[in-house]
């Protein structure tokens, strides 16, 4: 008995329901790539976004004129110092008199870690022993950093807008002052 396939599945009924059923699992299947294909498009752009967000915020923490680190100090290097120039996250120019509408950069360094997610920066004007407070803000901090820096600008505007005085800048730490420093700004000549 000689038996002979038949040449497609659709010869018989039951075979035309089997196409129709594998012609549908194909649909779900490309559908489902379509979903997955989706997903991963989404996460991709999720991520780009996250990327995003977060540069933007660096950059406004940036702009914030607040700056952490760790750096290595001893007796000669801890303490709080201002200069004309920031480069590499250091201080250079350092002095104490400055000419108004010049930029005044600020470094802080302590000996130990802050231990802290905070320390609040304070500008004071100096009038004799009167202080009055000009900026006050907190910035975020590693606990274990020991440094701060950034630049010194009321109006956080790019432009210093120190007036002619004498000035105090503290790093306290609640109420515990971690440094503190001064320095004059004079008429321009």
């Amino acid at each position: 008995m000689d038996y002979e396939k038949p040449n497609s599945i659709s010869s018989t009924p039951a075979g035309k329901g089997v196409e129709k059923e594998i012609e549908n699992v194909k649909k779900l299947r490309g559908k489902k790539k379509n979903n997955f294909k989706l997903i991963i498009e989404t996460t991709v752009v999720a991520v780009l976004l996250l990327l995003i967000s977060w540069a933007i915020l660096k950059l406004s923490f940036n702009d914030f004129n607040g700056y952490i680190a760790n750096k290595k100090n001893d007796e000669h290097t801890s303490g709080t110092y201002f200069g004309s120039v920031q480069k590499d996250n250091e201080v250079n120019g350092v002095s104490n008199k400055f000419e108004r509408g010049a930029d005044v950069y600020f470094s802080t360094s302590v000996k130990e870690p802050f231990n802290r997610r905070d320390v609040t920066l304070t500008l004071l004007n100096k009038y004799g022993e009167i202080e009055s407070t000009q900026m006050k803000i907190k910035v975020p901090v590693k606990p274990e950093s020991n440094y701060v820096y950034g630049v010194l600008d009321q109006l956080n505007d790019g432009k210093s807008s120190l007036e002619d005085g004498d000035y105090i800048f503290r790093v306290t730490n609640g109420n515990r002052v971690l440094s503190e420093g001064e320095f004059s700004v004079v008429e321009n000549k």
